[in-house]
């Protein structure tokens, strides 16, 4: 699987998970649950990077 290259590792496990939700092993399902995730994040205005020692 080559999505691992092409999108955010939070956004593919994400569509792994939703697809294992429903019992399926689909390729193309993980992908389109992954682009989703990531609209969902920038819908939501969410950075998807967490900073490290800010709060020092």
């Amino acid at each position: 699987m080559l999505l691992r290259r092409q999108l955010p590792a939070h956004a593919l496990i994400a569509g792994i998970d939703a697809a294992l939700k429903i019992g399926s092993v689909s390729t193309d399902l993980v992908a389109t649950e992954a682009r989703k995730a990531i609209e969902d994040t920038e819908d939501r205005g969410t950075d998807t990077c967490v900073a490290s020692d800010q709060d020092e």
